[in-house]
């Protein structure tokens, strides 16, 4: 069986993502098991839940989940896995407290280890990605649904700065992935445009037959969550565009 995890950072589309390829007959892809759980526990959940095929360590919902996806034709299984771009850190993304609770270091160990084949979901649009990180804080919305009228979220530039170079640093570091093991990079924008062709591109990846992929229908492409432009969601848009600007940080190259 060829094991493998969605990685990349939260607010990339990676729900939509494994939704899409779990409905070839031979893949699946549990959710974000280990994604709220100790560090401790790290290890023996992620060997356990993926390497055995024992869900009995993760948590209810999880549990009820894998085993329901789970079955003896698969030929690709895997889970999500993200990580947070916070701004609170000193000198370098490197030395986030976050990242050293949420274990990157050992992750990248464990995935060249056992060979797991990494898909990595990036999102280019900074100004899209913080008003989508702005929107579900404020809201508490962090599914994909409507986000409801007047309602505007703030961030304070020096912030939004900081998460941009700590996105940049952790999705610069995935990517160093694809000297060791398998690697696929797949653009939230392109799957949004056409997330047939991405999703076939990732079943070809894993080395599945992408015609064996039923039709997605229109409930599965990602929708916008407001009618609205990002500059009336985002209160102080422009403050913060001019910022990343300067810095030439509005895209992820």
């Amino acid at each position: 069986m060829k094991y493998f995890v969605i990685v990349g950072t939260q607010r990339t589309g990676s729900s939509a993502l494994a939704e899409a390829i779990s409905l070839h007959p031979k893949i699946a892809c549990g959710w974000e098991w280990t994604q709220s759980c100790s560090p401790h526990h790290l290890a023996r959940i992620s060997n356990q839940a993926l390497l055995r095929k024992d869900f009995s360590v993760l948590d209810e919902n999880n549990r009820r989940h894998s085993k329901a996806i789970f079955n003896e034709y698969l030929s690709c299984f895997g889970y999500r896995r993200l990580f947070r771009a916070t701004s609170k850190w000193l000198f370098s993304p490197a030395f986030s407290l976050s990242l050293e609770y949420e274990r990157l270091r050992w992750h990248f160990k464990w995935f060249i280890e056992n060979e797991i084949s990494i898909i990595h979901i990036v999102r280019n649009d900074n100004m899209d990605w913080l008003k989508s990180k702005a929107m579900a804080k404020k809201t508490g919305n962090y599914s994909g649904g409507e986000y409801g009228e007047g309602v505007q979220a703030m961030m304070k530039p020096s912030e939004a700065l900081k998460r941009i170079k700590a996105k940049h640093w952790l999705d610069k570091q995935l990517e160093r992935l694809s000297e060791k093991i398998p690697y696929i990079q797949v653009q939230y924008e392109s799957f949004k445009e056409n997330n047939v062709f991405e999703a076939k591109r990732v079943i070809q990846f894993l080395g599945e037959d992408d015609s064996l992929l039923p039709s997605l229908d229109e409930g599965m492409k990602l929708k916008k969550q407001s009618s609205k432009k990002d500059i009336e969601l985002l209160e102080n848009y422009s403050d913060i565009e001019s910022l990343l600007s300067q810095y030439g940080l509005l895209t992820y190259t």
